[in-house]
């Protein structure tokens, strides 16, 4: 019995001295060699060994690495609304079948219609779709934009997966995000991390000037120009909620927020026509402390540069339709989400003195 006793408490004393030596391991592990090793020219590629990367447990008990983002999760969920985009002449696939360009798309509704960049389309040359899955289509161009610098398509496909934006507003500088795109030799998305380098918005400065003939708000990125193979590619936040699309205007690639396309896709969805007010005039945006330079109210707001119809040079608008402008939802923003022919009320500063006037779009 004894003999018992003695083997169980040596038994329990060896476990507590394997329990603190691990502890004392990983401690020393932790602090004194993964950051050592993360230097290596072997292991410096290995993220996990990066002391600076996170790693956060969910409830789930799964690990992931790279600020939240599991690659091959999103790259899966997203797999089904990204599109291989062929502009050709002859029938896709068969011997006369000529490649004239090639981009990505996104599914933007259930029932077959797909964004696309802005492409030169002529007479006679065909726009067959692939999606992850299903056999070849062919599409049809329904409508151009030069605007925004975006198309739409659409495809005889029926309860295609869609998938969530998430609003600028939500979308932090310094956050890490995906950039996924198709290639011609593959329908898996390609994908590339990158991070926001500012605020999505019109920034407010005196050397910048504005004005209404394309978006003054994208998503700006911590990386080079983009290429042109990743026109029609998305950008997505860890959750796989879509932050932005590659747009393209003459030769210039640029990234329009998620809420610049739902504000595009609405305004084609009413009538499968995109039309936009008019309002032909120059601005600069002043936030509160600008504006005090100016000795304007300390508002946010826009300073006219070249005026046009009641707005004449220096006026300060601060509101439209009663609505404060703001950097989240700025001039351009309010204006674009109204129609051709509408009246609006701007509330101003003019020579020291508030005013409304209306102005028709």
């Amino acid at each position: 019995m004894k003999n018992i006793e003695f083997k169980i408490r040596k038994l329990v004393a060896y476990g507590f001295v394997i329990l603190l030596l691990g502890g004392i391991g990983g401690v020393l592990m932790d602090r004194a060699v993964l950051p050592y090793l993360s230097i290596l020219p072997f292991f410096k590629n290995l993220e996990f060994l990066d002391p600076r990367s996170p790693i956060v447990i969910t409830k789930r008990e799964e690990i992931r690495i790279n600020e939240g983002i599991n690659y091959i999760e999103t790259a899966a969920r997203l797999k089904n609304i990204l599109a291989s985009i062929y502009l050709h002449e002859g029938d896709f696939g068969s011997l006369r079948f000529k490649p004239r360009d090639h981009f990505s798309g996104i599914v933007i509704t259930s029932d077959g219609i797909l964004v696309a960049p802005l492409f030169a389309h002529k007479p006679g040359q065909n726009i067959t779709v692939l999606l992850a899955g299903q056999r070849p289509m062919r599409a049809e161009l329904v409508a151009a934009d030069q605007f925004s610098g975006v198309s739409f398509l659409r495809i005889p496909a029926k309860d295609l997966p869609v998938t969530k934006p998430v609003l600028s507003r939500d979308v932090r500088a310094g956050e890490r995000l995906l950039f996924l795109w198709t290639e011609e030799s593959s329908q898996n998305p390609r994908i590339k991390p990158v991070v926001l380098a500012a605020n999505p918005g019109a920034d407010a400065a005196i050397s910048a000037v504005y004005s209404f003939d394309k978006p003054n708000a994208f998503l700006k990125l911590d990386t080079n120009k983009l290429d042109a193979e990743v026109r029609g590619g998305v950008m997505v936040n860890r959750d796989a909620a879509l932050a932005g699309f590659v747009a393209q205007r003459e030769d210039e690639l640029f990234i329009l927020r998620s809420d610049d396309l739902k504000k595009i896709t609405d305004n084609f969805l009413d009538d499968e026509k995109i039309s936009w007010p008019s309002f032909p005039i120059s601005y600069r945006i002043l936030d509160g402390a600008l504006a005090e330079l100016f000795g304007l109210p300390k508002k946010y707001g826009i300073l006219v540069g070249t005026g046009a119809g009641s707005l004449v040079t220096n006026d300060f608008v601060y509101a439209v339709d009663g609505k404060e402008l703001n950097a989240e939802e700025g001039f351009q923003d309010i204006v674009l989400s109204k129609k051709p022919g509408d009246i609006v009320k701007l509330k101003l500063v003019r020579a020291g003195k508030d005013m409304e006037i209306t102005y028709s779009l």
